[in-house]
């Protein structure tokens, strides 16, 4: 309850060196999971890893096969075991060939180019060892050594003693990225991952709805503030069922207006109820919202990015047959 305060507190003050017009924004932040672009089948629970590689390419990298991948491919919704899973992630590393390295001038001066074979390819197979997905990580590699003088002999001579240290470290450092980046690319195909996102809601200054406007705003950053992915959005709403109910009344109250700042005010009520619809999950009600800010032709830029949002995440909720983020 005291870091909810704190949280207000600091809020309110930050509040006050905000835009200078009346009409304001302010990021409330939100914990949610991330839907799996490619889902795999309910029924699948666990994976389990595998690294293919000869052992000099092992010891040219300076790891082991076989605890290398555990820093990598750790997924949420999926438990890691030691038997072959309901799917199967397979890095193969193929043969290394350092090839001689050639001698460069840039600007800077001389140089040697390290040219690298290094061909690195993945596959993620079912428990039948059917195919899911597959493709190539590396093919080649460049990397450069530079002396910090220009003297080419010395160059040489230098590169002569460290040639086998400097290439191992940029091969392993290669890997590293490269593991990475699958990694990233496999949990965004097929997990369920927590993540944190903002979104805006709008308040006024100088104004007889100012004081209505901010009591929302605290409302909404004390509902959200400090929630958990996995906690259901059922008492969320029921908690923000009075800003709801306050920005309706502003909607009904200046949607006739002619008058440009009773006009921003509208579009600030449809803005909050659009943004903390879309947040609920409540998608639907979010495009209806959206709809009715763009008739002011106000500030389509947000209400038409918030519509492909929405149609984005609509099409998450199908391909992954759910109906929430939390």
């Amino acid at each position: 309850m005291k870091k909810v305060l704190l949280f207000i507190i600091i809020l309110l003050f930050t509040l006050q060196f905000s835009f200078g017009q009346k009409l304001f924004s302010e990021p409330i932040r939100v914990s949610h999971i991330n839907l799996p672009d490619a889902p795999l089948p309910k029924e699948f629970t666990n994976y389990s890893t595998s690294l293919e590689a000869a052992e000099k390419d092992l010891k040219i990298l300076g790891i082991r096969a076989d605890n290398y991948l555990d820093h990598y491919f750790k997924f949420n919704g999926f438990e890691k075991t030691e038997q072959h899973g309901d799917f199967h992630i397979n890095i193969n590393i193929g043969q290394i060939k350092i090839l001689p390295a050639l001698l460069q001038m840039d600007d800077s001066g001389h140089y040697k180019s390290i040219p690298v074979i290094f061909p690195i390819n993945y596959s993620v197979l079912d428990a039948k060892g059917n195919i899911i997905d597959e493709g190539v990580i590396s093919n080649e590699v460049n990397y450069e050594y530079r002396r910090s003088d220009k003297d080419v002999s010395k160059l040489n001579q230098e590169w002569e003693k460290v040639s086998f240290i400097f290439t191992s470290r940029k091969l392993s450092n290669s890997l590293n990225e490269k593991m990475t980046e699958l990694t990233s690319l496999l949990k965004n195909k097929y997990d369920f991952q927590n993540s944190n996102s903002t979104f805006n809601i709008f308040s006024i200054k100088e104004h007889e709805e100012s004081k209505g406007f901010m009591n929302q705003l605290i409302l909404v950053a004390k509902s959200f503030y400090g929630r958990q992915a996995d906690k259901s959005t059922n008492d969320l709403k029921k908690e923000l069922n009075p800003a709801f109910d306050y920005w309706k009344s502003i909607q009904k109250k200046y949607s006739n207006s002619n008058n440009k700042e009773e006009q921003s005010i509208y579009y600030a009520a449809c803005m909050n109820l659009a943004n903390t619809s879309y947040w609920l999950d409540m998608l639907k009600e979010a495009k209806t919202f959206c709809h009715e800010a763009l008739k002011l032709d106000y500030d389509n830029q947000s209400a038409e990015l918030l519509l492909k949002e929405i149609e984005h995440t609509e099409k998450e909720f199908q391909l992954n047959n759910v109906d929430s983020r939390y």
